[in-house]
Formats: C-alpha cells, sequence, structure tokens
C-alpha cells in the first residue's frame, strides 16, 4: 500500500488486477445477491441471465440483471446501472469508493496478495556469447 498524504491510501493499478483475479465472479455474486438459483442459464459469452436486480436504487420486479461468471461485470437493463469488474459491483452494492470496496473484498474475501513478483532477466544466446536484454520474465507464469 502506498500513501498519497493528500488524499489519503491509495492502491496500484497491480493491486487492483491481482484482486480482480483472486475473485471467482461467480462466487462473488452467489455470496453478495440474493436467490441466485443453484443452475445459472449462462449464455457462450459467459453472461447470466433473468435475476433481480441487487442494486439499492432499483426495485426490480421483472428480472433484468445479469453478470459475467468470466469477468465479474454486470448490468441490468432495467435501471440501466453496470459495472466493469467486482471491484465495481462492490462499490455499486455497497455504496463503497474504490478504496474501501478494494478493501471490503480483501478482508472478507480473505484474498492474500502476495509481494511483487520476484522478476528474472531473460538471457537470449547470440553467436555464442550471452546478451541479457531489457525485457524481464515474472516468476507468476
Amino acid at each position: 500500500m502506498t500513501t498519497n498524504t493528500d488524499q489519503g491510501p491509495t492502491r496500484s493499478r497491480r493491486q487492483f488486477d491481482a484482486l480482480k483475479k483472486a475473485i471467482n465472479p461467480e462466487a462473488f455474486y452467489r455470496r453478495e445477491i440474493q436467490n441466485v438459483p443453484a443452475q445459472l442459464k449462462i449464455n457462450n459469452e459467459g453472461w447470466t441471465q433473468n435475476l433481480r436486480c441487487p442494486f439499492p436504487s432499483h426495485d426490480d420486479t421483472t428480472p433484468s440483471f445479469g453478470f459475467n461468471v468470466k469477468t465479474g461485470a454486470c448490468r441490468c437493463n432495467g435501471c440501466g446501472e453496470s459495472c466493469g469488474s467486482v471491484i465495481d459491483a462492490a462499490m455499486s452494492l455497497h455504496r463503497l469508493d474504490k478504496i474501501e470496496a478494494y478493501d471490503y473484498l480483501k478482508s472478507s474475501y480473505s484474498v492474500e496478495l502476495g509481494a511483487a513478483p520476484v522478476r528474472f532477466p531473460r538471457f537470449f544466446v547470440f553467436q555464442g556469447s550471452v546478451l541479457m536484454l531489457p525485457v524481464f520474465l515474472s516468476a507468476e507464469r
């Protein structure tokens, strides 16, 4: 975590991306919204269909909400609310800012994000000589 004294704590893009990868979107929506059926209808692109909208601003009487089990994105065709990830969904569902949503998800889903990955230099052999180029491979691969 880095701290910006003017705006409070911040998180890096890498931290947000790691959190998104660590949380299974289907498990997130099953836990965060009510009445998700055991058997979901999922289309070829990964979208569920015909769920009740969980957003606080929409009293959904006709199921019009769906989420993507691959990306975590969601949308309601009734109220027009949409989100691009589980972090955005947590922000909308719980009326949190981005940092609060990050902290909520990290603690609620017991996500342990490790330290920055160890990076190893990539070596190339060129005409019998070893060349080290400024290209790095991550140990995460």
